[in-house]
């Protein structure tokens, strides 16, 4: 549900988190819901600030009982340091807000235990948000870690693996605690929260290939200046998206065509590669590319 826009940016809210900060009001928690809403502005306000530095497009935030969740425009695009630091920008302000209440000697007319639960509430969220399952922050600063190293395709993958575990631990968990009489509706909440958003990451997955071949190619020229050339060797039959999502950021990649022999058949430097997806698809087989090439 689209509530209204600002700069550009639209701000929406489910119908489930309408229903529950409806409860949370006539329940006569009308303070409390106002400064809860008030923190999860702060940190999705932090990740807006440091995307738009970096240039990037906000485009949607959306609100949660749990907090909120930013989009940004080629989110898969982004280099992994834009990623951390982004997903970081949330939780940092929200830490460092905690460090300047219980810090700062404040003269203020703020009720002092509404002004504790404004802490408290930083803190939980900053907290909460440091788990390492997608789409919080702590995933995607682990997403941005792993890409460094394995490629962007890879690192979703083995995230939407750790959110299912992490979703499944945390609904035996809950069930386990109703169970003996507790209390703990939230937190299965967030459960089914982290089942629903993997299943999503999955079917973006197939995507994901695309996404990488477009902004590399947008950027192919400048790491192709840089030195950091590395080669790939294959064969002719394994196809050019299984090349591509193995590439690391800010590496130029040429790839090596060879026989069951060993013997090089032909090179394909990465502009090429990519410049031949683009034309015959992404499963294309590695040698017609370097066929057409030699043509």
């Amino acid at each position: 549900m689209r509530m209204f826009d600002i700069y550009g940016i639209k701000f929406k809210i489910g119908v489930f988190t309408i229903l529950l900060f409806a409860l949370i009001i006539i329940a006569g928690f009308i303070k409390e819901t106002a400064v809860m809403l008030s923190i999860i502005f702060i940190h999705e306000f932090s990740h807006i600030i440091v995307a738009i530095l970096y240039g990037l497009k906000v485009v949607e935030i959306e609100l949660l009982p749990i907090g909120g969740t930013a989009k940004i425009e080629n989110m898969q695009g982004l280099f992994p340091e834009q990623e951390i630091l982004i997903s970081l920008a949330g939780p940092a302000v929200n830490f460092m807000i905690v460090f300047m209440i219980r810090s700062l000697n404040f003269n203020t007319k703020i009720d002092g235990s509404l002004l504790h639960f404004f802490s408290c509430g930083n803190l939980m969220l900053g907290i909460f948000n440091l788990i390492p399952a997608l789409p919080l922050d702590g995933g995607r600063i682990l997403r941005g870690i792993l890409h460094y190293f394995i490629g962007y395709k890879k690192a979703t993958k083995i995230l939407i693996a750790l959110t299912r575990v992490i979703a499944v631990g945390l609904f035996i968990f809950s069930l386990c605690i109703i169970i003996e009489g507790g209390k703990n509706i939230l937190s299965l909440f967030v459960s089914i929260f982290l089942l629903i958003n993997s299943r999503k990451e999955s079917k973006i997955l197939p995507y994901i290939s695309i996404r990488n071949i477009l902004s590399r190619q947008e950027y192919s020229n400048l790491r192709r200046n840089q030195s950091n050339i590395r080669h790939i060797i294959t064969d002719k039959d394994t196809k050019a998206k299984n090349i591509v999502d193995d590439f690391k950021p800010y590496n130029y990649y040429i790839v090596v065509l060879t026989d069951h022999d060993g013997k090089v058949l032909g090179c394909l430097d990465e502009s090429s590669l990519i410049d031949g997806m683009i034309e015959y698809g992404i499963d294309v087989p590695i040698g017609k590319l370097v066929y057409i090439k030699d043509l």
